[in-house]
């Protein structure tokens, strides 16, 4: 994916793009490296079932963090409404998700702000596209 560190994606959801708040990207940000800033309470490896106590604080600075706002699109959003929400929101990556008409099935969009968030978007989309019959990728169609 070509990212010096790992990636930890903090996500705001609303049903309408017109209902994330002005600036939530910042402060999704601000948030995770408020919480990092404590020692963890319990934690386990991903290949271990035993939970231990936390001794260690998680550094910020060892991820690349990024804010992502999702919706629910319709018709109508187009290129000039995610340019409007990132002004608004600050976040470094969009998502929108509308349904066909079939219901059974999302068209997502995915849009970047920066270069790391192109870098997840092109790294989610190849993976998808890549996956084993484990994913069910009839649901979206990626745009």
């Amino acid at each position: 994916m070509g990212f010096i560190s790992d990636v930890l994606l903090t996500i705001e959801s609303k049903e309408k793009p017109r209902n994330l708040e002005s600036e939530v990207g910042i402060q999704l940000k601000k948030y995770i490296e408020y919480l990092m800033g404590f020692k963890s309470s319990v934690y386990r490896s991903l290949d271990d079932k035993i939970w231990k106590i936390g001794t260690e604080e998680v550094s910020y600075n060892k991820y690349t963090v990024l804010s992502v706002g999702a919706f629910i699109t319709n018709d109508n959003f187009d290129n000039g409404d995610f340019e409007r929400i990132f002004r608004s929101s600050m976040c470094d990556m969009l998502i929108g998700m509308k349904p066909f008409e079939d219901n059974n099935s999302w068209e997502i969009l995915m849009r970047g702000s920066n270069i790391n968030a192109d870098k997840v978007i092109d790294f989610i989309v190849n993976n998808i596209r890549n996956s084993s019959s484990s994913f069910n990728s009839s649901i979206f169609k990626l745009k």
